[in-house]
């Protein structure tokens, strides 16, 4: 059985660090490429978005206009 970690914990759990399981990219902690085979290297080319990255193109794509995301936002609907 394994303890339940604060996020705060996770990064030096002696388990997480055997199997690399978080990288660093750009100064930022990630989980690593998964699955890994044994004859491909896996490849991370940029960090992960940060959080609200994509909100107005995503709502957009869903044909939301200006005034939707912002009343969206003005209500902590999205980030």
């Amino acid at each position: 059985m394994a303890p339940v970690l604060k996020m705060s914990e996770v990064p030096d759990h002696p388990h997480i660090k055997a199997r690399n399981t978080l990288v660093d990219v750009e100064g930022n902690l990630q989980p690593g490429p998964a699955p890994r085979f044994s004859r491909t290297e896996p490849e991370i080319r940029h960090r992960a978005a940060a959080v609200g990255q994509h909100t107005d193109d995503l709502l957009k794509e869903l044909g939301l206009d200006e005034n939707a995301i912002n009343t969206l936002r003005s209500q902590n609907a999205v980030y």
